[in-house]
């Protein structure tokens, strides 16, 4: 057995509390004050970002969904929410492992926004954008008041509301979402393909 070294323990622990700075600078630490309905209320995360991913003491994540003076209430990821992303993955052509990552969340994104980009071609019309997209020609309109429905030019990009809510409208949320201001602190966050 080999004899350790002094010095590399004392280097180790250097790079170590080096390291423990960095990261506890990124990192907020809260409490849970209920959990209920796959939703749990924190309190003592003063920079929370609406839509931030949170990671649990016992690793499980959730999403940041309502911003309030002294908590925030998160979304809980659990398995259900797991199969619904590699469900989603598997209709989107995209590889089934469960994670939003870059790519998934990019094929999340409209529904997130509530509308998708349609680049007219050749044959279209209102019509057939508005079944392609399982939306109404109105909502379409409503959408682009300056396009001519009748003279519709090829390369134009129109902007197809989706023909259901996708936000619930029963949701209480706060007005600090919308009042909410961006710091510049991070927590950690996982940033998985």
């Amino acid at each position: 057995m080999s004899a350790i070294n002094p010095d590399e323990i004392i280097s180790i622990l250097k790079e170590e509390i080096e390291n423990y700075d960095e990261i506890s600078q990124n990192q907020e630490v809260g409490t849970v004050i209920s959990v209920g309905d796959g939703i749990a209320t924190v309190y003592g995360i003063d920079h929370a970002m609406y839509g931030e991913v949170v990671v649990f003491e016992n690793g499980l994540k959730g999403m940041v969904q309502d911003i309030r003076r002294n908590e925030i209430g998160c979304i809980l990821f659990g398995s259900d929410t797991r199969n619904a992303v590699i469900a989603f993955q598997k209709a989107a052509s995209l590889s089934p492992d469960g994670i939003v990552g870059p790519k998934t969340y990019a094929a999340l994104l409209p529904y997130l926004k509530g509308y998708t980009i349609h680049r007219v071609k050749k044959g279209d019309s209102l019509y057939s954008i508005a079944a392609m997209h399982n939306t109404s020609i109105r909502k379409i309109l409503l959408a682009n008041p300056t396009v001519d429905p009748l003279n519709l030019q090829i390369g134009t990009n129109l902007t197809v509301p989706f023909a259901f809510s996708v936000v619930p409208t029963d949701v209480p949320y706060s007005y600090m979402l919308l009042t909410y201001r961006y710091f510049t602190t991070r927590r950690t966050t996982q940033t998985n393909g």
